[in-house]
């Protein structure tokens, strides 16, 4: 710089843009380093601050519009919609938990029943579907026709025809445990997990407060008591050989499924004919399985009120009181923890009842020479003093001369189950493998 002052104006000449000492020319306004800085812009920090408080602005903003949306919508098409049907020539407004169309989810029904546990007045409830296959309003529930199909100490049961004609079995709970939902969802639940081809298959459940509904598939061809013993007195089609071992096969694959592969490791606990329901094709389908702990949970009274009340028709308790006589000797004992060697023995006893066509049911009022009410003892002692198979074995069987060994076979199957001593008694897995090797 010092070299430069010594200069006269003449050296500069030339040079428009300068200013200052020695020229003549002053400097105005700022230094150039500052008019280059502004050009220059903002920092990029400071530029990628300010775009992630934008985003996050817009984020938050977006997420309330969603929130604010599906509130709304879930007060117009979730728990605020009502049903109105008429009880008695009376309407009454129901007001019911609609999710997926009258259907919600099982992914959700623990969550709202403890929301819901406790509260809400008569006919108030949620319909859960256990099938995410099976789909139906429920309203169509509420307008189907419905027929009694028979009463027991686990509620009553109807045949209930939908709108689509689709036939499902309603059975219908006690009007017990309004503060239970919880434990009364997580059996349900357990219950629906089991899926098998000879265990009938439930689809849905309805939970109020003075209502327990459980839908599940029906199965059109009655049940094994039936088909042996007929129904209101018309004799029963006899059933073949081939056509039993059908159903004792079929039965002891289901059970044993559930005793080995089902979630809980299920002890059905009323193993019986009418129990085991026959398709068209006479293949057999457990049911009622899982009950007797639904039936702790809600009681075994069902009223003729409650939410299906106007259109399930009500059945009064039967007057005649049988003995349970498929019941094995240690689960007559009160206060029995039930175990799947009771379900071992029942099975056997039905088996003895398929081989030999008489019943070990006993009647207060009277019996048949079709009813034998120790069954077990009676076919034990007729092996023990060896008499012939045509004393024991169904006399509509005899004809099938080729069947002999089979059902000899079949009959030590059956006494092995039906020991007295649980402990000596096979599992349902090797009594299921002894009967595929018959015929």
């Amino acid at each position: 710089m010092g070299s430069f002052s010594n200069q006269g104006p003449t050296a500069f000449l030339n040079n428009p843009n300068l200013c200052g000492f020695p020229l003549q020319k002053p400097c105005t306004g700022g230094s150039r380093r500052p008019a280059h800085r502004s050009a220059k812009g903002l920092s990029p920090g400071l530029i990628i601050l300010i775009s992630v408080a934008d985003a996050a602005g817009v984020a938050l903003i977006g997420l309330v519009v969603v929130y604010v949306y599906w509130k709304r919508k879930g007060k117009s098409n979730g728990c605020s919609c009502s049903l109105k049907r008429k009880f008695g020539g009376e309407s009454e407004k129901l007001s019911l938990c609609c999710w997926c169309n009258g259907v919600k989810s099982d992914d959700s029904e623990v969550e709202e029943g403890e929301k819901e546990e406790g509260e809400g007045g008569r006919g108030e409830g949620d319909l859960v579907a256990i099938d995410k296959g099976f789909n139906f309003e429920l309203d169509e529930l509420l307008r189907a026709s419905a027929y009694v199909l028979g009463k027991s100490g686990l509620g009553i049961v109807y045949k209930v025809v939908l709108g689509n004609g689709v036939p499902v079995a309603v059975r219908r709970l006690g009007e017990g445990g309004e503060q239970r939902y919880k434990e009364f969802a997580a059996e349900v639940q357990a219950i629906g997990k089991v899926k098998h081809p000879n265990i009938v298959k439930l689809r849905a459940y309805y939970w109020a407060p003075d209502e327990k509904l459980l839908i599940s598939d029906f199965i059109s061809n009655g049940n094994l008591a039936t088909a042996l013993r007929g129904r209101n007195g018309q004799p029963s089609p006899n059933l073949s050989w081939s056509t039993r071992l059908k159903i004792i096969k079929g039965a002891a694959r289901g059970l044993a499924y559930l005793h080995e592969c089902s979630p809980r490791k299920f002890v059905h606990g009323d193993i019986k004919p009418s129990n085991l329901l026959l398709d068209t094709d006479f293949q057999p389908h457990i049911s009622d399985f899982g009950l007797n702990r639904l039936i702790s949970i809600t009681g075994n009274n069902p009223s003729s009120g409650g939410f299906m009340g106007g259109s399930l028709p009500y059945l009064k308790p039967s007057q005649t009181e049988r003995t349970n006589n498929y019941k094995a000797p240690e689960a007559r004992v009160p206060g029995c923890r039930p175990t799947q060697k009771w379900d071992v023995y029942s099975f056997g006893v039905v088996l003895l009842e398929l081989l030999t066509g008489k019943s070990p049911d006993s009647s207060l009022a009277a019996s048949t020479s079709m009813e034998v009410p120790d069954l077990v003892r009676w076919v034990r002692k007729g092996f023990e003093q060896e008499s012939p198979l045509s004393e024991i074995v169904d006399p509509s069987m005899l004809h099938e001369v080729h069947a002999k060994k089979e059902v000899l076979a079949a009959f030590h199957v059956a006494l092995q189950c039906t020991e007295g001593d649980p402990e000596v008694r096979p599992r349902m897995k090797t009594v299921s493998e002894n009967l595929e090797r018959i015929g």
